[in-house]
């Protein structure tokens, strides 16, 4: 209500013309002792994010800056380490000599026990490898003399069926002995289990097992 006030009597003195008063417009702010708003109390503000783009060039920017920035730093300090070192090569240049002798003979040390232990090496794989070849040089040879006795098994085999073949010259008589001899295929089984061949064949075929207790000789009818 006051500012109201105010701000109306600051336009009425402005309306009237005057040549010794001057206005100067200030803007109202709150009094220190007014607390905030209730409407501002707990209003959390919005946090605005970049696109996605704009995000990923000031995050290639940044990584950029700070690998430059390290190998600067990096090669700032080598600088530094090369002088360092320099100083002290020409601060104890009687005692190089020495060393680099040293460091050669270390260097043949290691190179002979690493010499030793590689020919060791080398001659354990190649009694490995040699031992490798023998056996399947054997298990091939045992392989192929397999083969060679089924081979010669066969061969007997089919000598042997040749012997009792059918020759050219005998075919004529095998097919007349075929076409006189007469096969009946009838048979008849008795209880027993006795089978009878036909009327062209005489004789029993087969006789079932006899049991002493329970079993009685069939009569064969002529």
């Amino acid at each position: 209500m006051l500012n109201a006030v105010n701000a109306s009597l600051l336009l009425t003195s402005i309306r009237q013309p005057s040549c010794c008063v001057q206005l100067q417009f200030v803007r109202w702010r709150k009094p220190r002792w007014i607390p905030q708003a209730k409407t501002k109390l707990f209003k959390v503000p919005l946090k605005v994010r970049p696109p996605l783009e704009e995000q990923a060039e000031r995050d290639m920017l940044l990584n950029r800056y700070g690998t430059m920035t390290k190998s600067l730093w990096t090669y700032q300090e080598g600088l530094s380490g090369i002088e360092d070192d320099h100083e002290g090569m020409l601060g104890s240049a009687v005692n190089v000599d020495a060393e680099i002798d040293s460091v050669i003979e270390a260097n043949e040390k290691i190179n002979a026990v690493v010499r030793a232990r590689r020919e060791k090496l080398d001659a354990e794989k190649w009694i490995k490898t040699e031992q490798e070849i023998l056996q399947k040089k054997e298990e091939l040879e045992l392989q192929e003399h397999e083969r060679l006795n089924l081979t010669e098994a066969e061969i007997k085999r089919q000598i042997e069926r040749l012997a009792s073949a059918i020759k050219v010259e005998d075919l004529d008589e095998v097919i007349e002995k075929a076409l006189a001899q007469e096969i009946d295929y009838n048979f008849a089984v008795d209880t027993s289990g006795n089978i009878y061949a036909g009327r062209h064949n005489t004789g029993r075929i087969s006789q079932a097992p006899k049991d002493p207790l329970t079993s009685v000789e069939p009569i064969v009818g002529s």
